[in-house]
């Protein structure tokens, strides 16, 4: 409870939200930069249905060398970029849900399970492009399951309650305009 309250505290400052969200959408559009080397193909933490092993390996072969080495490029940033996510989407579900209902407060948490297991993630998929051509089939089927966990049970809900809640907030802003000018 207290990293709750420590997020909730947090977010009540609008400059720092602020900050956050240029971090995270800075390093969004770094590896957006870094991943343009892959050409047509995505890395492999963004197939938000996951992916067999095979079909990783099908992947780092069409790559070649260059694209295996743009992948690199963004595995190296990925590391960093869930130290920027999960805490501005912490603050902002917190932000939103506070007034809403204590129990909401708990929602907060939700981004930091999805970067603990885009962490694991990325150490199955550094073991595959650093060792590559060695292959390890179990351990990249475990790594396909954990990125469609990760997608649709953190990431996916985190935005859909960041796009509720302010809904909610918008309408509330609204309507007490709409009071306050009647």
């Amino acid at each position: 409870m207290r990293y709750v309250r420590l997020v909730e505290s947090i977010a009540k400052d609008w400059k720092l939200l602020a900050l956050w969200a240029a971090l995270t959408v800075g390093f969004n559009l770094l590896l957006g930069w870094a991943a343009a080397g892959m050409g047509s193909y995505r890395p492999l933490d963004l197939q938000f249905n996951g992916y067999r092993s095979w079909e990783a390996y099908d992947l780092l072969n069409a790559l070649g060398p260059a694209g295996r080495a743009a992948h690199q490029d963004t595995w190296w940033l990925d590391l960093v970029f869930p130290l920027c996510y999960a805490p501005f989407t912490a603050m902002l579900l917190a932000r939103l849900w506070n007034a809403r209902f204590a129990p909401g407060m708990m929602l907060c948490l939700l981004p930091f399970g999805g970067a603990l297991l885009d962490y694991l993630e990325n150490i199955c998929i550094g073991v595959a492009l650093f060792t590559y051509p060695a292959r390890h089939d179990a351990l990249m089927d475990f790594s396909g399951l954990v990125t469609a966990l990760k997608w649709w049970g953190f990431a996916f809900p985190s935005l859909a309650l960041v796009g509720i809640g302010g809904g909610w907030s918008l309408g509330a802003f609204l309507e007490r305009r709409r009071r306050g000018a009647g």
